[in-house]
C-alpha cells in the first residue's frame, strides 16, 4: 500500500479549517456588508494594488467620508450606518499612518461604493471566496515542507536532548572520579555521583549532601581562602589543587580537587571533581624515600671508605638511619666474647649513659637470640603482642611499639644485630627492609675490612718479630746471646716496659735468666742477686701458697711476714701449674682487677707490673720455663695480634733451647753409643711393642678426646635442657589456668601429642640421657687417663685411679660369655697417698697382669674371680733405719687369681724376652718382659709372681711413693 506523505497528512488540518472560514466568510458577507467591510480593511495590504488602476483621478484630491478612525478600521471595530445615508466627509488625520504616504489622498468613499451589497452579489461573492480558498491553499502548499521540517528538526532535537541527557546521567554516575554538583553561593553540596559516595565511605548520598565541601578535606579552607578560590573560578571559570581528605570512616587519602563554573537553568553552580590521586601520591612518595634511601646508601658506603675509626662511623650511621628512615631509636648490637650477651656499641635516640654500657641477653628466647639465629629480618608490629620471643626490657623500658632487627653478618659468626624501632605503630615497607638489609651489609663489610686491615699489620708486626729471632737463632746456638737480643727486640716491638725469660730448675723453682727493661724501672736479673727473696717461683697464681724464710707455713696474722720474705711457690708444688697442662698463655690487663689474692698481688708489685702477658717456653714436651711480657707504667688491654706473637716467639724459644740441649746431647750421647749397641739387641723388640703400645695410646687418647666432644656437649647441655623444658611447663601450666578452656585445634594438639604423657616421659628420657653420657664419659675418662698423653711422663697419681681406669677399659672380657658366669674382681684397696710415677707405663704393666689372669680364667668353670689389694710396705709413715737415715716407703699392689696357677718350670721364665705359653698369635711374649722393664728399670720397684697349682697365681708390684 503506499504511504501518504508527511505533506499531505499535514495540508489537509489546514485545508479543511480554512475551506470552511471561507464559506462562512462568504456567507456572512453575503447578509451583511459590515463584516464584508472589515475583512476588506484587514485585506487592504493583498487588495490596495487591485483597487488604485480603477481608482478616478481626483481620487488625489481630499474627499469627504464617513468619519471612521483608521484604528478602528483596523481593529474591525467600525460601526458602519446604514449604506443610503453614507455621507462623504473628509479623509481622518490618522488615515496616512495606516496607507502610507503612497495612499494619503485615497477616497475611501469609492471604496465603500465598490462596496455596496448591490455590487455584490451571489457570484462576486463565491468568487471572492474562492480567491480567498485557493490563495490560502497555496499558501499552506508552500509553507507545508517548512512546517515539516519544523516539526522534524524540533522530534530530532527532542531525541538528541533525550539522549544528551542520559548520557549526562550515565557519565555523571558511573564516572571513575567522585563529581559534586555545589551552590556558587552557599557552596553547599546539591548533588554526587555514586563514585563520591564510594570514595569517601558515606553510607548514602545523601549524608554528603548539604554539606560543604571543604569539611570532608584533612585541613580545612579557611574563609578567605574560600573567598580567593571562588574569585579565581569567577574570573577564570576553573580552579583545582591537590589536597588530603578523610572519608567518613576515617581513612586518609589523597585527591586532585578540580572546580568549574557552570551554568544550570539561570542558576550558578560549581562542579566540582574529586580524583583519588593515592596511588599517585604513595609512589611518589615511595621514589622519594627511596631515593633518600640509596642517597644514604652512598654516602655511608663513601663513609665505610675512606672512615678510619669504626667507632665513628658506627655512630654516624645509626645517626643516619634514624633520620633516613625517621624512627625514634637506633642501635648496632655487638656479639660478646662469652656468646650469652650483645653491647649496645652505637645508638640513636637511647637514654645518656646506655650506649657503651647497655648489655641484653642473647638466649634464643629474647629478641637479639632470635634475630642472630634468623637470616631474614625480623618485623614486629606491635611488641606488646609478640609472641616469637620476648622483648628486651631495654625496648620496653624505652617504649618501643614497633621495630626492625636484622642480624650483621660476619666471616665465622654474626658480628652483631643492627635495628630501628618507633614508639608509634608502624608497618615498615619493603624498601625499608632492602634499606636496612644494605646498611647492615655495609657494616659488616666495613667490619670486616678493619678487621683485614688489622690482621695484616697485626700480621706484618707478627713476621717481623719472628724473624728477628729466627735471624738471631741462625747466627748462633748460644741462648744467653739469643736471650739477649730477641728480649731486647722484641720490648721495642711490643712498646713495653719489660721482657724477661724465667726459667725452672729441676725442683721447679726458678729465676730470671734474661730481661730487657725500659728505662726506670728496676732490673730484676740485677736485683735477685742483692735480694734473693725476687728468685720468686711464681709468675702466676691459682692460688698462694705464702712460706717465710723459716719454712713454716701461714704466718700468724699477728705476726705477719715482711715483703722481703714474700714468696709464691704455687709453680712448684704444682709443677708447672696450668702452663703443664696445655694452657699456651696468660693474659692479665689489670692486675687489680683480675680477682688475684693479695699475696700475689704484692709479688707483682714487687715486680712493678700493672699488666702482663706470659707465655710457656717448651723443650719438647716438658715445660722449661716463661716468657713474661710487663707493662709497668698503668693496666693495658692487651690485643691478639700482640699475644700471638709473645705465644709463637715463646714457641722459637723453646725450638731454641731444644737444639742447645740437642746439640750437648748429641755429644753426650756419643759417648754413650757403645753401650748403647750392646743393649740394642735387647731393646729392639721392646722398643717396638712401646711404639705400639704408643701408637695405640694416641689412638685411643685421641678417640677419647673425639668422644668426649660431643659427650661433653650433650652432658652440659642436659642441664639446660632440663631447665628449658622446666620452663615451657611453667608455661604452660600458666596459660592452662589463664586459658583452662582450650581451643579446638589447641585441644585436638594437646590429644595428638598426648601432653599429659609427654610431660611424664620427658624426666625419664632425660634421666637415661643422662645416665648414658655418665657411663660415656666415664669410659673416655678412663680411656684418657690410662694413655695420660696429655700429661708428662712422671708425676703425683692415684695408683688406685689408674687401676679402676683399667678395670673398665677391660670390662667387656670380665662379662659372662656363653653358659659361664663372668668374672667377679673384688678389690681391697687401703688409703693410698699419691705415688709419683710414670702413670702411662705404669698402667701399662696392670694391664698386662690383668690381661695374663683373664687368660688363665678363661676356661675355668666358675667361680671365677680376681683379687686386687694395696697396702703400703712396711706400713709406717716414716720409718727409720739404723743410720738414721729415712727409709723408703713402698705401695704394694697384689693381683691373685683363682685360675690353674703357673707350673713351676717354668716360673723362673716369665719375665724372659719373647717367652710365653700362650698359643701362636695369641701373644707375643713382651707383656711381662716389659712390665719387669717398667717396675723394675723406670720406677726402681720390684716385681715377682707366686703361684700354687690348681689354686692360682699372685703378682706383687712393690713401687716407691717417691720416684726421683
Amino acid at each position: 500500500m503506499r504511504q501518504t506523505s508527511l505533506e499531505t497528512i499535514l495540508i489537509i488540518p489546514f485545508v479543511v479549517p480554512i475551506a470552511a472560514i471561507v464559506g462562512l466568510v462568504g456567507y456572512v458577507a453575503f447578509s451583511n456588508g459590515q463584516t464584508v467591510n472589515e475583512v476588506a480593511s484587514q485585506l487592504h495590504h493583498d487588495t490596495r494594488d487591485r483597487v488604485q488602476p480603477i481608482l478616478p483621478t481626483d481620487s488625489a484630491t481630499p474627499a469627504l467620508i464617513h468619519p471612521i478612525p483608521v484604528n478602528a478600521i483596523y481593529l474591525s471595530q467600525s460601526n458602519l450606518p446604514s449604506r443610503p445615508n453614507i455621507q462623504p466627509y473628509r479623509v481622518d488625520p490618522t488615515l496616512p499612518n495606516f496607507l502610507g504616504n503612497a495612499y494619503s489622498q485615497l477616497n475611501l468613499a469609492k471604496i465603500n461604493k465598490f462596496l455596496q451589497p448591490k455590487n455584490i452579489n451571489r457570484s462576486t461573492t463565491i468568487i471572492l471566496c474562492l480567491g480567498l480558498f485557493v490563495s490560502t491553499t497555496g499558501i499552506v502548499i508552500l509553507i507545508a515542507p517548512w512546517i515539516t521540517m519544523l516539526i522534524s528538526h524540533s522530534a530530532t532535537k527532542a531525541q538528541e536532548d533525550s539522549r544528551v541527557q542520559d548520557l549526562f546521567k550515565y557519565i555523571f554516575n558511573e564516572s571513575a572520579d567522585a563529581i559534586f554538583l555545589v551552590d556558587a553561593e552557599t557552596l553547599l553540596i546539591l548533588d554526587c555521583n555514586r563514585r563520591a559516595v564510594e570514595l569517601f565511605e558515606a553510607k548514602h548520598k545523601q549524608e554528603l549532601l548539604n554539606t560543604e565541601g571543604h569539611l570532608l578535606q584533612k585541613e580545612r579552607f579557611t574563609a578567605e581562602k574560600l573567598h580567593s578560590i571562588a574569585h579565581e573560578v569567577k574570573q577564570y571559570g576553573y580552579w583545582h589543587q591537590e589536597l588530603e581528605y578523610i572519608s567518613k570512616k576515617g581513612k586518609v587519602f589523597w585527591g586532585n580537587l578540580a572546580v568549574r563554573a557552570i551554568d544550570v537553568a539561570g542558576q550558578k553552580m560549581h562542579l566540582v571533581r574529586v580524583s583519588d590521586i593515592t596511588g599517585r601520591k604513595q609512589a611518589e612518595a615511595s621514589w622519594q624515600i627511596r631515593q633518600r634511601q640509596e642517597a644514604a646508601i652512598a654516602q655511608l658506603g663513601q663513609e665505610a671508605l675512606i672512615e678510619a675509626d669504626l667507632s665513628i662511623l658506627m655512630d654516624w650511621t645509626v645517626t643516619l638511619i634514624a633520620k633516613t628512615l625517621n624512627v625514634d631509636y637506633c642501635q648496632i648490637m655487638e656479639c660478646l666474647p662469652n656468646g650469652e650477651e650483645l653491647l649496645l656499641l652505637a645508638g640513636f635516640g637511647w637514654k645518656r649513659g646506655l650506649v657503651g654500657q647497655a648489655r641484653v641477653r642473647s638466649e634464643k628466647e629474647s629478641q637479639a637470640g632470635y634475630t642472630l639465629l634468623c637470616r631474614e629480618p625480623i618485623i614486629v608490629t606491635d611488641l606488646r603482642t609478640e609472641t616469637r620471643f620476648q622483648g628486651s626490657p631495654l625496648l620496653q623500658d624505652h617504649g618501643v611499639v614497633s621495630g626492625m632487627s636484622m642480624r650483621i653478618p660476619g666471616q665465622n659468626q654474626p658480628f652483631g644485630v643492627l635495628g630501628v624501632y618507633t614508639t608509634q605503630k608502624r608497618q615498615f615497607t619493603d624498601d625499608d627492609i632492602y634499606f636496612l638489609q644494605t646498611i647492615a651489609n655495609i657494616i659488616a663489610t666495613a667490619i670486616e675490612r678493619k678487621r683485614v686491615e688489622e690482621a695484616l699489620r697485626e700480621s706484618a708486626l707478627r713476621e717481623s718479630a719472628i724473624a728477628t729471632v729466627l735471624q738471631r737463632m741462625r747466627q748462633t746456638l748460644d741462648l744467653d746471646k739469643i736471650f739477649t737480643t730477641t728480649t731486647e727486640e722484641l720490648r721495642h716491638v711490643l712498646g713495653c716496659d719489660r721482657v724477661a725469660i724465667y726459667r725452672f730448675n729441676p725442683d721447679w723453682s726458678g729465676e730470671f735468666v734474661a730481661e730487657s727493661v725500659a728505662d726506670g724501672w728496676v732490673t730484676l736479673t740485677t736485683e735477685q742477686q742483692n735480694d734473693p727473696s725476687l728468685k720468686a717461683d711464681a709468675l702466676e697464681s691459682e692460688r698462694c701458697i705464702i712460706k717465710t724464710w723459716d719454712g713454716s707455713e701461714n704466718p700468724s696474722v699477728s705476726n705477719p711476714p715482711s715483703d722481703d720474705s714474700l714468696q709464691d711457690t704455687y709453680l712448684k708444688d704444682t709443677q708447672g701449674g696450668a702452663y703443664s697442662q696445655g694452657v699456651t698463655y696468660r693474659v692479665v690487663a689489670d692486675i687489680y682487677q683480675a680477682g688475684f689474692t693479695p699475696c700475689y698481688i704484692n709479688l707483682l708489685e714487687r715486680f712493678q707490673a700493672k699488666a702482663y702477658i706470659n707465655a710457656p717456653i717448651f723443650c719438647g714436651q716438658k715445660l722449661w720455663g716463661l716468657l713474661a711480657i710487663y707493662q709497668n707504667s698503668s693496666p693495658r688491654p692487651w690485643r691478639e695480634s700482640e699475644i700471638s706473637v709473645v705465644v709463637q716467639i715463646a714457641t722459637q724459644f723453646g725450638v731454641a733451647v731444644q737444639q742447645a740441649q740437642l746439640l750437648q746431647k748429641t755429644q753426650e750421647q756419643a759417648l754413650d753409643l757403645e753401650l748403647t749397641l750392646n743393649q740394642l739387641k735387647r731393646t729392639q723388640a721392646q722398643l717396638i711393642h712401646s711404639e705400639k703400645m704408643s701408637s695405640l695410646g694416641q689412638m685411643v687418647a685421641g678417640v677419647a678426646h673425639e668422644i668426649n666432644n660431643p659427650v661433653s656437649f650433650i652432658y652440659g647441655n642436659l642441664t639446660h635442657a632440663k631447665e628449658y623444658f622446666q620452663d615451657l611447663i611453667r608455661l604452660i601450666q600458666t596459660y592452662q589456668k589463664t586459658y583452662p578452656t582450650p581451643t579446638a585445634e589447641l585441644q585436638q594438639l594437646i590429644e595428638e601429642i598426648d601432653l599429659e604423657f609427654l610431660l611424664y616421659d620427658w624426666q625419664n628420657l632425660l634421666k637415661s640421657m643422662e645416665v648414658g653420657t655418665n657411663r660415656i664419659r666415664a669410659i673416655v675418662l678412663s680411656l684418657r687417663n690410662f694413655s695420660r698423653l696429655d700429661e708428662k711422663e712422671i708425676k703425683r697419681v692415684d695408683i688406685h685411679e689408674g687401676i679402676d681406669n683399667t678395670l673398665v677399659i677391660l670390662q667387656h672380657r670380665f662379662k659372662t660369655a656363653g653358659n659361664s658366669r663372668g668374672i667377679q674382681v673384688i678389690k681391697h684397696y687401703s688409703q693410698l697417698p699419691l705415688v709419683t710415677c710414670y702413670a702411662s707405663q705404669l698402667n701399662q704393666v696392670f694391664m698386662n697382669i690383668l690381661n695374663n689372669a683373664i687368660d688363665a680364667l678363661e676356661n675355668q668353670p666358675s667361680p671365677r674371680f680376681i683379687t686386687i689389694s694395696t697396702e703400703i710396705y712396711p706400713g709406717l709413715k716414716q720409718p727409720t733405719m739404723d743410720d738414721g737415715k729415712a727409709k723408703k716407703n713402698f705401695i704394694v699392689i697384689r693381683i691373685s687369681d683363682n685360675g690353674s696357677g703357673i707350673k713351676e718350670d717354668i716360673m723362673p721364665k716369665i719375665f724372659d724376652p719373647f717367652f710365653t705359653t700362650k698359643p701362636v698369635g695369641s701373644g707375643t711374649g713382651l707383656g711381662l718382659s716389659i712390665s719387669h722393664q717398667i717396675v723394675v728399670e723406670k720406677h726402681k720397684g720390684q716385681i715377682y709372681c707366686t703361684s700354687t697349682p690348681e689354686q692360682g697365681t699372685e703378682f706383687i708390684v712393690k713401687i716407691p711413693l717417691e720416684n726421683r
